[in-house]
């Protein structure tokens, strides 16, 4: 009984353990999880990382035991497989043929690209820097000063460097402000045409009153006639953005300016079968690291040959590194899993546009699992799926109720002929048998950027004068 009793603390702290490390590491996207694992592999010399087995059919990699799931696929049901980073296979590793889906290019390698060749070793040093700092609109949050102050380097330098950047193509990015950014858009089209009369001073000073429609008072400040500010306005409207890098979409990124995840890399793959488009879908969930981890054969038996405070201290590491083991495959299974049935479930979104997305939400998903609510939400935290269209998406979005109806919303819009109240749609959707508020369709319109009623209003009057006069 006493045995029992000191062993049942023991059996409740590795257990404890267990779960903890298993929910922190389903937390951690792919580039988190490898820096961690890399970490690990550097402080504990019993944890190693090795080449792992191959089909002897494909040669495809094979993360866990059992058939390969390219030759064996299961019948009637998504192929879900570990898979080597697109990043990190070799140049001679086969693969099943696929169509790889393009891996994010970034905006900063988008800008780098453009201006390397013409900068020094102490510039590009500079530029990579301030492509850093950039944030998702393609602003610079800091002046020049500031980079040049934690850089140690000539401002004048740092002001050159930036300049060559605002030049880049999109035409802006490094602005340190939407004014700015609009102004450099101006020169470049400057230069290869004209720009109406007011749109420079229009920018600079009056943006407020542009944005409620204030012709006539800009009119009168500018001393322009209001058929100079409408054509002003619509210049501006069709040819500048106050946010040049949403301007910019690298290969593989999503085209959704409302994405935060817009050039981050996806942790797995949707794909078609190429010789069965109707079949199953097809999904690589992306391992950290190009090998398989693993507890060192040879340290854990070396470790057994010890005694005393030494076999004590080393066996620490031994345990450390296999509730690594145990835990990595158990978090990887659970995103296995999870992406079987996003596949199955989601199959008509991720072929298809926002419309198809079914209501989905994370607790029936758990259930379905049979795992916690909150295992469903950890696996899906910070992680981003590639779709077969190209598109990389937060996997949060599977279970975005909204976005369907947000897509309806969108459409509504967009075909309208004269500009709709939040009622009128209202209206609409309810005849497409989609019952909602009003308060929840000006939510939803705000998220997706859609003006009010009002200011589309005199959008839709703009472009009617501008036709009529043309």
């Amino acid at each position: 009984m006493a045995i029992l009793q000191r062993a049942q603390p023991r059996i409740r702290q590795v257990t404890t353990a267990h779960l903890t490390q298993t929910m922190s590491l389903l937390e951690l996207s792919r580039a988190e999880l490898n820096e961690w694992l890399n970490s690990s592999l550097a402080s504990n010399p019993a944890l190693e990382v090795v080449e792992p087995e191959t089909c002897p059919s494909c040669h495809r990699p094979l993360y866990h035991s059992g058939l390969c799931p390219m030759c064996h696929p299961p019948k009637d049901e998504p192929i879900v497989f570990l898979s080597t980073p697109p990043s990190r296979r070799s140049s001679n590793e086969e693969t099943d043929n696929l169509p790889e889906v393009a891996q994010p290019v970034t905006l900063a390698d988008h800008l780098m690209g453009q201006i390397g060749p013409e900068l020094n070793a102490e510039e590009r040093s500079i530029a990579q820097y301030l492509l850093a700092r950039l944030d998702d609109n393609g602003l610079m949050p800091e002046p020049p000063f500031e980079s040049a102050r934690f850089l140690h380097a000539s401002p004048a330098l740092v002001e050159k460097v930036l300049h060559a950047i605002q030049r880049c193509d999109p035409p802006g990015v490094g602005a340190l402000s939407t004014v700015e950014a609009l102004l450099i858009q101006i020169e470049s089209l400057a230069e290869n045409g004209s720009v109406p009369a007011g749109v420079r001073e229009i920018i600079a000073g009056h943006l407020e009153e542009l944005a409620h429609g204030e012709f006539a008072n800009i009119a009168k400040s500018l001393h322009l006639n209001r058929e100079a500010v409408e054509e002003a306005a619509h210049f501006i409207k069709v040819n500048l953005t106050p946010y040049p890098g949403r301007a910019f979409y690298g290969a593989g990124t999503s085209r959704s300016s409302s994405d935060p995840d817009l050039y981050r890399e996806a942790e797995m793959t949707f794909r078609v079968q190429p010789n069965n488009p109707t079949g199953p879908l097809i999904v690589e969930v992306y391992a950290p690291l190009s090998g398989r981890v693993r507890v060192n054969p040879e340290f854990r038996q070396m470790v057994r040959t010890l005694t005393g405070a030494e076999r004590e201290k080393w066996n620490e590491k031994v345990e450390e590194a296999l509730l690594i083991d145990k835990c990595l495959r158990q978090s990887q299974n659970t995103l296995l899993r999870l992406a079987s049935s996003l596949a199955e479930e989601q199959r008509a979104f991720i072929l298809g546009t926002d419309r198809e997305l079914r209501p989905l939400t994370r607790a029936e998903l758990a259930r379905r699992l049979e795992v916690h609510e909150s295992t469903i939400s950890r696996a899906v935290s910070n992680k981003r799926a590639a779709l077969p269209n190209g598109r990389i998406v937060p996997i949060a979005r599977f279970f975005d109720r909204s976005l369907s109806v947000r897509d309806m919303v969108r459409s509504i819009v967009s075909d309208e002929s004269k500009a709709l109240s939040d009622t009128e749609i209202v209206s609409l959707l309810d005849k497409q048998g989609v019952h909602i508020a009003r308060r929840t369709v000006a939510k939803y319109r705000a998220m997706e950027g859609i003006l009010p009623m009002s200011l589309r209003r005199a959008q839709h009057s703009q472009h009617a004068h501008g036709r009529a006069t043309a």
